[in-house]
C-alpha cells in the first residue's frame, strides 16, 4: 500500500485470493476505508486542508503558522496579506501523492507507482476567534483606527 491511496482506489491482485486446496484461485480485493489523517488534516482528494486557529490579535498582526507536515517536515507559512476567514494560502505539491483512482490490477511482483510521483497541494484555512465582549471605550479606538485604513 502507499500513501496517497483513497476511498476511490481498489487494488485487485489476480489469483492471489482463495488458495484452499481443490478451490480455484479467486482475486484478492482491496478497498480503502478513508480516515482523516492526523494532525489536524482533513483530505480533498489529493490535496490536504488544514486550519490555522487564531485570535483576532494574530490575525491582524499577520502571524506565521508553523505546520507540521505528515512526513515530519515543519512548513513555516507567512500569508502576505492580512488574514481574515476567507484568507487561504496554497502550498503546491505539499499534499498526498498522487495515486491511480478506481480498479487498479497489481501485481505483487511489482511495485506500484510510490510517493516521488506528483503531489496534491496543502491548502491553509483560517479560523479567527473574535473576542466575546469589548469594552465601549476600546470599540471607539477600533473604529477610529479601521476608519484611517
Amino acid at each position: 500500500m502507499k500513501p496517497g491511496f483513497g476511498e476511490q482506489t481498489t487494488l485487485r491482485f489476480p489469483k492471489h485470493g482463495n488458495k484452499a486446496f481443490g478451490a480455484h484461485a479467486s482475486d484478492l480485493i482491496v478497498k480503502f476505508v478513508s480516515k482523516e489523517p492526523a494532525g489536524g488534516f482533513a483530505r480533498d482528494g489529493n490535496n490536504l486542508v488544514y486550519c490555522v486557529n487564531l485570535d483576532l490579535i494574530e490575525a491582524l498582526e499577520s502571524k506565521p503558522a508553523t505546520i507540521k507536515t505528515l512526513d515530519g517536515r515543519s512548513i513555516l507559512v507567512t500569508p502576505n496579506e492580512a488574514i481574515t476567514p476567507q484568507t487561504q494560502v496554497v502550498l503546491k505539491g505539499e499534499g498526498m501523492p498522487a495515486q491511480p483512482v478506481g480498479n487498479v490490477l497489481a501485481d505483487t511482483l511489482c511495485e506500484l507507482k510510490g510517493a516521488d510521483g506528483p503531489r496534491g497541494d496543502l491548502i491553509v484555512r483560517y479560523n479567527i476567534a473574535f473576542p466575546k465582549k469589548i469594552l465601549n471605550h476600546h470599540k471607539d479606538s477600533i473604529m477610529q483606527a479601521l476608519a484611517q485604513c
